[in-house]
């Protein structure tokens, strides 16, 4: 498990035995709160979508918006929250990639 440090906030990959995806992106700071991020993503050998972990140009991003300790304090509140990476980005009034086709 690696993880970085922006802003005092850290976040690391994680493997979770969640019921629809094997992994998400924990974002954490020093007091223990955490949120979840989780991403679609496309196997093109099985011609399927899945639920994984962010992108990390997509988490540094995030991290480094001026709204986003807002939004974890906030959300970190509740134990155990899991986020759609598009619906933070929304949130947070970022420009999201477009949508793939698989979507």
């Amino acid at each position: 498990m690696q993880s970085f440090k922006v802003k005092n906030i850290y976040y690391s990959k994680n493997d979770t035995d969640h019921e629809w995806y094997d992994g998400a992106t924990r974002i954490s700071n020093r007091d223990g709160k955490a949120l979840y991020l989780i991403q679609k993503k496309w196997n093109r050998r099985l011609k399927a979508s899945f639920w994984s972990t962010v992108d990390p140009g997509l988490i540094s991003d995030i991290l480094n918006n001026p709204k986003f300790e807002d939004l974890f304090r906030e959300s970190s509140d509740y134990t155990e929250q899991h986020y759609k990476v598009r619906s933070v980005m929304w949130s947070l009034g970022m420009k999201r990639p477009p949508l793939e086709p698989w979507e």
